[in-house]
């Protein structure tokens, strides 16, 4: 097995931390909840991951590292003395000089200043903070727990610490009235933010919410409700100053996510913790989702078996040019094709062309000739889109 970042180092770090109060019934993450004795543990185990990681190639910390991003769980529960170690170490163990931003995901409610002050003075600039919908009873039901008071009451003190703020939402939870909806967003357009992440609800399978929607005990919202309140929000946010920029994601200039620009850029990225993925340019890979897995393999920085992933793959031609148009066609940017014809031959290109100029007659791309992206109408066929492009590069197509 070839060894991941041997030549490589990440431009960006992935942080996972796994711990919850509550695990919300549609959340797929590695997220456990009840569990919180092993935190200690996961964190010794999460910094003898880092330190075996630049032990073994030296070379990374010669790369100045770009982003750093703290997801989950839920990140903003980690313990302050640890996170304080953690830090301390990262300085020690990569080039810090150059790093533009570091996120920290946030459940709302009941921070302290000393918790607000800490992660500004660790280097926190940006928080990602999960908001969802402003309805407890709604929210209640998916084993959330937050009051919008909360809500509202750490809008009101984050900007004195850290004014980068973010409202992630989720679009089409069961429940939701076009009136909720709209009054969330109005809500939260009086907000000091300059970022919201907007997320379709996914159904996982093997959770709690995929066996309700299965048994029939929770019903989902018809397809047209939520494309008319994703549309209705498109509009609503871009009369307010924020640009659209990537499917999910729409911001006030200069407040786009640098982190998630680097994933569907494709730039390296490095994931320690439970579950946590990684990109080196020609693997994709990721660490084991087991805790007591995870804290045995990491028991010491020099573990044999450190190296070992849960997943681990070499990208073929194919799946480079799938990720290329995938990554590409959710951004407003669009796909370089100068990038695409570097990883396609002449006839493939041809055919990806074609195509395009289907797409475009259907009013679902558009084109420049140096970029393609989607128009507001193909935003919301965007899977269709993606498939139709990719298998243009088939010649049996």
């Amino acid at each position: 097995m070839t060894t991941p970042f041997l030549h490589t180092a990440p431009d960006m770090l992935y942080i996972h931390w796994p711990f919850c109060a509550s695990k919300c019934t549609y959340c797929d993450f590695v997220a456990i909840q009840d569990q919180n004795e092993h935190m200690q543990a996961y964190h010794e185990a999460l910094c003898n991951q880092v330190r075996h990681f630049v032990a073994t190639r030296p070379h990374v910390k010669k790369h100045p590292l770009k982003t750093i991003f703290f997801g989950g769980g839920t990140p903003s529960l980690y313990p302050l003395p640890l996170l304080r170690e953690l830090f301390a170490l990262l300085h020690e163990s990569f080039d810090m000089s150059e790093v533009e931003e570091i996120s920290l995901e946030v459940n709302p409610g009941g921070q302290t200043d000393e918790e607000f002050a800490t992660w500004k003075e660790c280097g926190i600039n940006r928080l990602s903070v999960g908001v969802q919908v402003l309805d407890e009873n709604i929210l209640k039901r998916f084993k959330r727990f937050q009051a919008n008071r909360d809500v509202q009451g750490f809008f009101d003190r984050a900007p004195a610490y850290i004014p980068n703020l973010s409202a992630d939402m989720i679009i089409g939870l069961p429940g939701v009235t076009d009136q909720i909806w709209q009054k969330t967003i109005h809500t939260a357009l009086t907000w000091p933010i300059n970022h919201f992440s907007l997320y379709f609800l996914t159904v996982h399978e093997h959770t709690p919410l995929y066996y309700g929607v299965k048994k029939g005990a929770i019903v989902l919202p018809k397809d047209d409700t939520v494309i008319s309140q994703y549309e209705w929000t498109m509009k609503c946010l871009e009369s307010a100053g924020f640009m659209q920029y990537e499917i999910s994601n729409f911001a006030r200039p200069g407040g786009e996510s640098r982190h998630n620009r680097g994933y569907w850029r494709r730039l390296t990225y490095k994931g320690f913790g439970l579950g946590a993925a990684s990109f080196d340019g020609n693997y994709r890979f990721s660490n084991v989702k087991k805790l007591g897995t995870f804290i045995g393999t990491f028991s010491t920085a020099s573990s044999d078996v450190a190296d070992q992933y849960a997943t681990f793959e070499q990208l073929s031609s194919e799946q480079v040019r799938t990720e290329i148009v995938m990554l590409g066609m959710r951004q407003r940017q669009g796909i370089s094709l100068e990038e695409l014809a570097a990883h396609t031959t002449h006839e493939q290109l041809d055919r990806f062309m074609k195509q395009e100029r289907i797409l475009r007659h259907e009013g679902c791309v558009e084109s420049d000739g140096k970029q393609v992206w989607l128009t507001h109408y193909g935003i919301l066929y965007e899977n269709e889109v993606v498939a139709r492009l990719c298998h243009a590069f088939d010649a049996s197509s």
